[in-house]
């Protein structure tokens, strides 16, 4: 028998709103956007084909839907959304399924009750890629929740989430295999726990490149931009993203931590900003001795306001296994914090030569810029220091234009896409990432 691929056109515009759940076979996509009435002419913001789920989910793919099937599977230019008071709400839900999810538009920014996941994967390979997802939910709120993947290719989607009393996640990841997260753009706000990446478990590789996340909690939790927790020999890369975090509590843009030494993280040509009037701000958090063994490198990290703030922040038995070519800004208890090696900060561009020769591990610390010495001032033996301005806080978009995250000597004119409106947005942040970009 001889397979059957095709398309199904859903119509859209005024009144095209479908109140049922749909559930995808192989070989069969679902296209959203047309205007039925003009010859099924072609516009996903001016024909919006709307699903409004019956029950906890908009679409669901099940395991009838091999790789085989994945370049003729694919859900795109839809729009799911609900305002249902339910307590869980799934916009698409995959299980074993490989499907390719494109261009499609979730908003339960109307869900006044209930937890929100956007995306739902268990098992298999997904593509998921150019999709605006946005909620506003009293519980949790998660963009995309992925559960023991083969692979998931995550790339140029907006998340625009907030959470009024539980936790908020961009991008969920438990288990699996190999993770693709690229060119996404986050912006969450909560009142509890706020992250933009986590990481938990036997995840084997990751790839997180060329995203910007804005994490930020207004109320006394941690917001952080990633978390890694992970137990395996996993291959972990974290590069060229711009990540931008605040709370009221503790502001770290990454933690890096889990149960192996064989697994490796690498963090390279990040921009990295952790402010807030809380505990602590940290910009790369390594917990224990038992986690990945890392390299930071070439990194602009940035971070003030807190009781306590450090570049990076070593916990005991802990150390870098490379430290290299990085600029730091403005921390005022220390650069570099080897809290259970040294006790004591490291304050200055000249200790940093030191941060990383004490036992119980060595590692490679060289070339460190901090043109601005929370003790001395512009430091002479910067090759930043000639017209430097250094940041005094940044709680605001105003502040943040004292400083370039990448000009550095030019500090007045800062990142192209912050303006004036006292405090960072959607617009503030997405509007121009590429000009706020190492």
């Amino acid at each position: 028998m001889r397979d059957i691929s095709f398309d199904v056109y859903v119509a859209g515009g005024p009144g095209k709103t479908y109140n049922e759940s749909v559930t995808m076979k192989a070989g069969i996509s679902l296209r959203g956007g047309y205007d039925a009435t003009n010859g099924w002419a072609r516009n996903i913001s001016s024909f919006a084909s709307t699903i409004v789920p019956l029950g906890d989910r908009g679409i669901s793919a099940y395991s009838d839907i091999t790789l085989a099937y994945q370049s003729s599977t694919i859900i795109e230019g839809m729009a799911i959304s609900s305002d249902t008071t339910s307590s869980a709400v799934f916009g698409i839900v995959t299980v074993n399924s490989n499907i390719q999810i494109q261009n499609n538009k979730i908003d339960f920014a109307n869900n006044s009750t209930g937890g929100i996941i956007a995306v739902s994967v268990t098992g298999a390979n997904v593509i998921i890629t150019g999709n605006s997802i946005s909620s506003n939910a009293v519980y949790s709120a998660i963009g995309v929740k992925s559960l023991e993947a083969n692979s998931a290719h995550i790339s140029q989607n907006t998340f625009t989430l907030s959470s009024n009393n539980s936790l908020s996640y961009g991008i969920a990841l438990s288990g699996g295999l190999n993770y693709q997260i690229q060119n996404n753009a986050m912006t969450l706000v909560g009142t509890n726990l706020v992250t933009g990446i986590d990481i938990l478990g036997d995840v084997t590789a990751l790839n997180v490149s060329s995203n910007l996340i804005f994490a930020k909690t207004t109320a006394m939790y941690n917001a952080s931009g990633l978390i890694i927790n992970t137990s395996n020999a996993s291959t972990f890369t974290f590069q060229n993203n711009l990540v931008l975090s605040s709370s009221l509590q503790s502001s770290r843009s990454m933690v890096v931590g889990g149960q192996t030494t064989s697994a490796t993280a690498t963090i390279v040509n990040n921009t990295m900003a952790s402010v807030g009037s809380g505990f602590s701000t940290t910009n790369i958090q390594i917990p224990f001795p038992t986690g990945p063994t890392t390299s930071v490198q070439s990194n602009i990290l940035f971070n003030s306001g807190a009781t306590l703030n450090s570049g990076i922040y070593e916990g005991f038995g802990a150390n870098l296994a490379d430290f290299t070519g990085n600029l730091l800004f403005d921390m005022s208890t220390g650069l570099y914090i080897n809290n259970g090696n040294t006790g004591s900060p490291l304050t200055t561009q000249a200790s940093l030569t030191y941060a990383n020769t004490i036992a119980p591990a060595a590692g490679s610390c060289t070339g460190n810029l901090a043109p601005w010495d929370n003790a001395a001032g512009p430091n002479t033996a910067s090759v930043f220091s000639a017209g430097f301005v250094a940041p005094t806080s940044v709680t605001t978009a105003a502040d943040l234009k004292t400083w370039t995250i990448k000009g550095y000597v030019n500090a007045t004119s800062g990142p192209a896409d912050l303006d004036a409106s006292g405090g960072w947005s959607t617009g503030d942040i997405g509007a121009n990432a590429a000009a706020a970009g190492p």
